[in-house]
Order: structure tokens, then sequence, then C-alpha cells
């Protein structure tokens, strides 16, 4: 009888001390999403840092994060070892906690509230390998679309990607199939089927082939050069007046 007090007492102390280091309190976020709610504890080892539990209170993270910063359709995190992760507003894991590194930061608690609440469905990571940082893209089911192997990156857009591969440019597309060769000193995104590049000195733009789109270029240099006699005769006028001055 003795023995089943003293495991009664045992587990009792045992529960009791569970409870204790996982006392929270919830943190009030206007965007919270429905099925979840961002918490913060206040005692034991991880006080004062930041969890997610679901509404029956189960924990969908740890802990020890930093930062837990809501966005229109994903929740960003940061850990204490400043492993980052990223998680979707249903409470799956886009991209587990110490999975990957995002070129996108977030500083605030409230970050929604310092940017455009725009959904975003792609998200540029990296890992570090062998010293150097290598780059991918990542989409919102947590599937990789292209590889941790170039040298930067940047999402897609018109279902295109720009990716550096040592110092030059090129682009890919959801298939990670490299489309348009790594020529370029500069790239930019695709917008209804054009996009702006530079070799060297000059600017053009291309199309999903690769190919210059002469009439697109020749109305940039237009552009260029009016802004360019804008420029000169501005500098002239002030000159003539510091004359008279």
């Amino acid at each position: 009888m003795k023995k089943i007090i003293f495991l009664i007492g045992l587990l009792l102390s045992i529960y009791s001390f569970s409870l204790e280091e996982y006392k929270y309190e919830e943190v009030y976020v206007s965007k919270t999403p429905k099925n979840m709610k961002i918490i913060k504890m206040v005692n034991g080892k991880n006080e004062g840092l930041y969890g997610i539990v679901d509404n029956e209170k189960n924990l969908l993270t740890d802990t020890n994060n930093m930062l837990i910063s809501i966005q229109e359709n994903y929740i960003y995190l940061i850990d204490i070892d400043n492993n980052e992760g990223l998680i979707s507003m249903d409470g799956q894991w886009i991209g587990k906690i110490g999975e990957y590194k995002y070129k996108d930061k977030h500083i605030n608690m409230y970050g929604n509230y310092l940017r455009d609440n725009t959904e975003k469905y792609y998200f540029v990571v990296y890992k570090k390998f062998k010293g150097n940082n290598k780059f991918g893209v990542l989409d919102i089911k947590g599937d990789l679309l292209i590889p941790l192997k170039y040298d930067d990156a940047r999402i897609f857009s018109d279902d295109i990607a720009s990716v550096k591969k040592g110092n030059k440019w090129g682009y890919v597309d959801k298939k990670g199939e490299e489309i348009i060769p790594f020529k370029f000193d500069e790239t930019f995104d695709f917008i209804d089927g054009k996009a702006l590049v530079r070799i060297g000195k000059n600017r053009f733009y291309i199309d999903k082939d690769g190919n210059e789109k002469i009439f697109s270029t020749f109305l940039l240099t237009c552009e260029e050069w009016i802004e360019r006699m804008k420029k000169h005769i501005l500098s002239s006028f002030e000159e003539k007046m510091e004359k008279y001055q």
C-alpha cells in the first residue's frame, strides 16, 4: 500500500513539474490564425520565449522561439539558436526549424504591420556547403523547386526565376531546368513575357527563350536618351542661373 501511495505521489509530482515547466500566457496578435495561438513562456528555462499551440493546446512548435512573425499566408519563426522555420496557416511545416536559412527575414513579432500584406508562395532559401552559401527556391507546400546549388536566387515571376552561377546570372523554370544561359551581369524579373537584363554596359530586354526583344530595347534606349537630355538641360540651366547670381 505504501508503495502504491509513493508511486501516486511521484507521478503527481512529475505531472506538476511538467505543468510548471510549460506554464505560459497567450500573446494577443490580431492576425493569429483561427486554429492557432501564439504563447509566451512565463517561467522555466524558456521564460520569455515563444511557441505556437493549436486550439486543443497541443504544441505545434518548440517553446524556444525568439520571434514568431505572422505574415499574410505563413508564419516565420526563429529560435534561440538562430534557426529559422516557416509554418503554414493550417499548422503544417513549410520548412522545419533549422532546415533552411531564408533570404527574406522578418524582424518583428508584428511584422505583418511593417510591410504590404501580400500573399507569398515562393521563398529563396539557402544553406552553407563547404563554407559557401548555396541558394534555391522553396514553394508554399514545402517543395524545393530549385535545388540548393546556386550562388544567389530570386523568386519566380511569370513562372521563371533568375539564379546566379559564379559571377553570371541565368534563368530556370519551375522544374528547376536551366532555360536561359548564364551570361548576364544583371537580371530582373519577367513581366508580361519579357525581362530586362544587362551585359557589361548594355541593357536590353529578352523573351522567355532568351532572345532579345528589339522593339522593347529600342523604347528603353529612347527613354534613357530622354532622361540624359533632361539631366543635361537641367544642369545647363543651373549653371546659367549661377552666373547671374
